[in-house]
């Protein structure tokens, strides 16, 4: 009878892990993640689209708001006919499919990251790579920007990288030292708090005297220190702040203090996999 049990008891385990393994295949296959590594590195070619005299070696660094995008666009089906875009026009078949299953099953996500983490970057890499050689072979001006560009460090970018999500682990850190009322009265009322007009809002001086943005809006440059922020859908800090918003609005199950805590997690989960 112990036998017994014992042999139920690993077919059970086996069972379960085989089903977690299929879980997260169909939430991510190998095929989407490759395409989730092209479009991320398409958004961070941006960066090496700038005139010459302003061209750096690294390419930019990525903001959530422009993996949200890659990740929509990556997870478009096969043979899908109806419109797929992104921002104001995602797909309903994108929110009630993908982003209702990690939602539901937030586990997939930690699970996707183990899996696939290691093979993104790879792609990533390789992508950054293929787009780089082609602007030296096919622009103008390649030939000119050829030695800037092959300056370009895989350890430099990743390094860069991770401060990046510092930024936004420090902003999440800083929200959560909130009180419930506050926290969602922000999140709540995003819009009117963002797009103020001529005076600066609770929230921009918020952001602003805790040192997590360089300038408020009235007074931003185009292009000034991308890690504190540039007041764009895409950019931190109003990337995470409006997710924020848009799951604990879809979803009621998750507050804004839920959603940011798990954020957190979620952000030190993708660190360990990234390249050092």
């Amino acid at each position: 009878m112990k036998k017994l049990k014992t042999t139920l008891w690993v077919i059970g385990i086996v069972g379960c892990l085989a089903f977690s393994f299929k879980l997260v295949a169909e939430f991510y296959t190998q095929k989407a993640i490759d395409a989730l590594a092209t479009k991320a590195a398409e958004q961070a070619m941006r960066g090496w689209y700038k005139k010459i005299d302003q061209l750096s070696p690294q390419p930019t660094t990525l903001h959530l708001g422009q993996l949200l995008y890659a990740n929509i666009h990556a997870n478009r089906p096969e043979n899908y006919e109806k419109w797929w875009a992104a921002g104001s026009y995602t797909s309903d078949d994108y929110k009630n499919g993908w982003r209702k299953t990690a939602a539901s099953k937030a586990s997939l996500l930690y699970s996707s990251i183990k899996k696939y983490g290691p093979s993104f970057y790879v792609a990533f890499d390789e992508a950054l790579m293929k787009n780089k050689a082609s602007i030296i072979v096919n622009w103008k001006d390649g030939a000119q920007r050829a030695p800037i560009m092959n300056q370009y460090s895989s350890r430099k970018y990743w390094a860069d990288q991770r401060k990046m999500m510092d930024r936004y682990d420090k902003l999440i850190n800083a929200l959560l030292k909130l009180d419930d009322s506050k926290l969602n009265q922000f999140v709540g009322d995003i819009e009117n708090q963002l797009w103020a007009g001529s005076e600066p809002s609770e929230l921009q001086n918020w952001l602003y005297s805790n040192q997590l943005v360089g300038a408020l809006p009235q007074s931003y440059k185009w292009g000034e220190d991308p890690y504190m922020g540039g007041w764009s859908y895409s950019w931190y800090p109003v990337d995470l702040l409006f997710l924020t918003r848009r799951v604990s609005r879809d979803f009621p199950q998750w507050t804004p203090r839920k959603f940011l805590m798990e954020a957190k997690w979620f952000g030190d989960e993708a660190r360990k996999t990234m390249p050092s």
